[in-house]
């Protein structure tokens, strides 16, 4: 076994895992060498990784984990208990001093800010030093294989606060003697470490950003976050985001038991089933205007469904342009101004075309353009409604995503129902 695991790359034997069973996996883990292990337990999927964390004995896991990156073994800390957490970190301090602090002062941080996903790992030089200076400490750090992925050297001046970054072409490029506070970059881009992990992703994306250092309060760098950090970030944000709008939860991505992902669910159908009732309610409401004009009850699923579509479309634009950044408060009222003009097409487009469906197959215009009228105030709402609700959701600072729920699309629905036969009520009673 070992020897056959020794011939497999350690991300592709991460990949396998999901595979296999409980027991299995704790076998391959067992059977690898302990830098590779530690690979694999840091790239498989998060149910295998809780099914070896569980299985394997404290000493173990703490090797384990004394191994990986800080940020890496501070996500598996994380999902612990209180009591596991020291249990662990008793075993880490016992083969690496002063590993396990750094660890215990990581887990004090939030796991989605910039706190959480850092690292502590990094290369710094001081100001005053010389270029000869950085290489030597960059061919030292290399040496050891003490810091993986260098972009830049951080700058600090004696305070360790952040004073520049040094690229590393600068050790290439400048003479040794040249001073780093003279050829170092002044002009950089940093994040405070409490910065929520969806921005700190914006701003590494907005900049093309390697890496980019995390300070605290007083401007000391604690840190730093690099690029695959935040490939991880944008992945679990974007889970997070399709569990908002198919009504599940984040857990619902990996494979849960059937009772739990019965009780996540559940929840959101019942506010499906709530909307049903209540648009039944409002049909039997307007139950005489129904009796009336039977075929109005021919329309009811066109217009319910084409508001929810305006709406939907409105929510998704807007959520996406939250989520990169595209859109500041100065620009809401813009915003929501250009959706309105578009939802106006929109609807005049879509109205008009029902509007002649309908009567040259009813042969009758009033009929035809009370169709019409319903179904371009519908959608004429409907935006509006799927534009104002991610940017309120937001301003009270809850994920936008929720706005393409079950919970939003279902209140299209009822709107988009009264509005339509309320309309057709008034129709009648005046005109026939």
């Amino acid at each position: 076994m070992k020897i056959f695991l020794s011939t497999i790359e350690p991300v592709r034997i991460a990949d396998a895992l999901k595979f296999l069973s409980e027991e299995e996996k704790v076998i391959v883990i067992n059977s690898l060498p302990l830098d590779s292990a530690s690979v694999v337990l840091g790239e498989t999927d998060e149910q295998s990784q809780e099914d070896i964390v569980e299985e394997l004995e404290s000493e173990k896991l703490g090797q384990l984990l004394d191994e990986m990156d800080s940020d890496d073994a501070v996500d598996i800390l994380d999902d612990l208990e209180p009591d596991d957490q020291e249990e662990i970190l008793a075993e880490i301090d016992k083969s690496s001093k002063g590993r396990a602090d750094v660890l215990r002062d990581l887990l004090q941080y939030p796991e989605d800010t910039a706190g959480g996903i850092m690292a502590p790992e990094l290369l710094t030089v001081y100001q005053c030093q010389t270029i000869g200076d950085a290489l030597s400490l960059f061919k030292e750090a290399n040496e050891n294989d003490k810091i993986e992925d260098i972009h830049n050297i951080f700058v600090v001046d004696k305070h360790h606060i952040l004073c520049g970054l040094l690229p590393l072409k600068s050790l290439i490029i400048y003479s040794n003697r040249k001073l780093v506070k003279d050829v170092m970059n002044s002009d950089y881009q940093y994040v405070p470490v409490e910065e929520d992990q969806e921005v700190v992703a914006h701003i590494v994306r907005k900049y093309d950003l390697y890496s980019i250092p995390v300070v605290d309060g007083d401007k000391k760098l604690v840190g730093r976050i690099t690029a695959d950090d935040i490939l991880d970030v944008i992945d679990e944000e974007a889970i997070e985001d399709m569990s908002h709008i198919a009504g599940v939860t984040q857990e619902e991505f990996t494979e849960e038991s059937v009772l739990r992902s019965v009780r996540n669910r559940v929840p959101w159908l019942l506010i499906g089933l709530f909307g049903g009732i209540v648009s039944a309610t409002i049909i039997n409401f307007f139950e005489d205007s129904l009796k009336l004009i039977l075929a109005l009850a021919f329309f009811v699923p066109v217009v319910t469904a084409m508001g929810g579509n305006a709406g939907v479309q409105s929510s998704a634009i807007i959520v996406k342009r939250l989520a990169t950044g595209d859109i500041h408060p100065q620009y809401l009222l813009s915003r929501l101004s250009r959706e309105i003009q578009i939802a106006f097409l929109n609807g005049l487009i879509c109205s008009t075309f029902l509007t002649l469906i309908v009567t040259l197959w009813r042969g009758d215009f009033l009929f035809g353009f009370l169709i019409g009228l319903a179904l371009f105030l519908v959608i004429l709402i409907a935006t509006v409604v799927g534009t104002s609700v991610p940017l309120i959701l937001k301003s009270l600072d809850i994920d936008p995503a929720i706005a393409m729920g079950p919970f939003v699309t279902t209140s299209n629905d009822v709107v988009g129902l009264m509005l339509y036969l309320g309309i057709a009520s008034l129709f009648i009673k005046f005109f026939y």
